[in-house]
């Protein structure tokens, strides 16, 4: 349902949500540690600090860290950032048929946009603390 693009976003701010605010992750440890392509994530990360999601710490132990808390940014705003796609509604409908088409289109698009919306990285982070715990050792 995601691209690729959406899914190593949510996986690094996912990743970036579990650091201390004082701290940083880089780029290199990101991609090493979630097996996720470094060229990718740096194109990801320059996106996301363009929209004030995350900032940059420049030299030497550097890094990126989430500006926004986990409960401001929902997934249409990682998902409207990630992809650039538009919708071209540019024609008018001809047939009736069509028109009908259009309009539950129209509805479901709203319906998941309104979806994605409510959707918060505080709840993939929940859900993501949640399967951690599962897979915790105990000595």
């Amino acid at each position: 349902m995601f691209s690729k693009k959406v899914h190593y976003g949510l996986q690094f701010l996912l990743a970036l949500s579990n650091l201390d605010p004082k701290r940083v992750l880089g780029i290199a440890v990101a991609a090493q540690k979630h097996k996720l392509p470094v060229k990718f994530l740096e194109a990801i990360a320059v996106q996301l600090k363009k929209d004030g999601i995350i900032e940059v710490k420049k030299g030497a132990g550097g890094g990126y860290r989430l500006i926004k808390k986990t409960d401001e940014v929902s997934l249409y705003d990682i998902i409207n950032i990630l992809e650039d796609k538009e919708r071209n509604n540019n024609d008018e409908p001809k047939t009736t048929i069509e028109k009908v088409v259009l309009k539950v289109e129209d509805n479901l698009i709203n319906d998941y946009t309104e979806l994605l919306k409510s959707y918060k990285l505080s709840k993939l982070k929940k859900l993501y603390d949640s399967e951690n715990e599962n897979y915790m050792f105990y000595i």
